[in-house]
């Protein structure tokens, strides 16, 4: 048959209920299962010899394969970071030279752009749930992404942007608060919109907006 550990290809057959999988069969007796792309890729045949390490490359496509999908995936529900994809191919069990493949791949196929995302995500959390400057910041560390494209996005949130924000913020909250006092009032919107993020200025011309503090109130 060959060489010490060689074995042979005797047929690769399309899989039932996975139109887009092969079964590989050694010697007569099933193998593994892979891709159909993964077969094609590696030129497999039948009548092929195939050594032990042959074999590990093709469970390394089929690896790589698997992850990639993954991935896609994930990135199909809502963009993510790179760090966002690494930590959820790392929790599934890739090994890490997998994981650099494939993030590798992804930023070849622009299915990954930090900084798109980070300029989407502020751009989303201003329309639908405003916070400051401060708290962008935290929420896009957090995502994993680094210190300049962090401080390129929470810039493009100039002085108004988050003013509008905060007053949005407020009205939203203020409606909550009838039937306190304004003093009252005022200090749970004042705790309201520091939790959201909103500097201090801001946070006071908002208050002075809205329920502006007057002897006469």
């Amino acid at each position: 048959m060959g060489g010490d550990g060689e074995k042979t290809i005797t047929a690769i057959e399309s899989q039932v209920r996975r139109k887009d999988r092969v079964s590989i069969f050694l010697n007569g007796e099933f193998a593994l299962g892979v891709h159909a792309e993964v077969a094609a890729a590696l030129f497999l045949g039948v009548g092929q010899r195939i050594t032990e390490e042959r074999l590990k490359e093709i469970v390394r496509a089929e690896t790589f394969a698997k992850a990639r999908d993954r991935a896609f995936l994930l990135l199909s529900y809502r963009p993510r970071t790179e760090k966002e994809v690494r930590d959820r191919l790392a929790r599934a069990g890739y090994e890490e030279d997998v994981v650099e493949e494939v993030v590798a791949k992804l930023y070849e196929l622009d299915f990954l752009d930090d900084k798109a995302f980070a300029e989407r995500f502020v751009e989303n959390r201003m329309a639908t749930r405003p916070v400051g400057r401060r708290a962008l910041t935290w929420e896009l560390r957090k995502k994993g992404l680094d210190a300049e494209t962090v401080a390129e996005a929470a810039e493009s949130v100039d002085e108004e942007t988050e003013r509008e924000g905060a007053l949005a913020a407020a009205r939203s909250r203020v409606g909550r608060m009838a039937g306190l006092d304004r003093r009252e009032a005022r200090r749970k919107l004042t705790a309201f919109l520091q939790r959201r993020g909103f500097a201090w200025d801001t946070i006071h011309g908002v208050l002075d907006e809205i329920l502006p503090s007057t002897d006469a109130g």
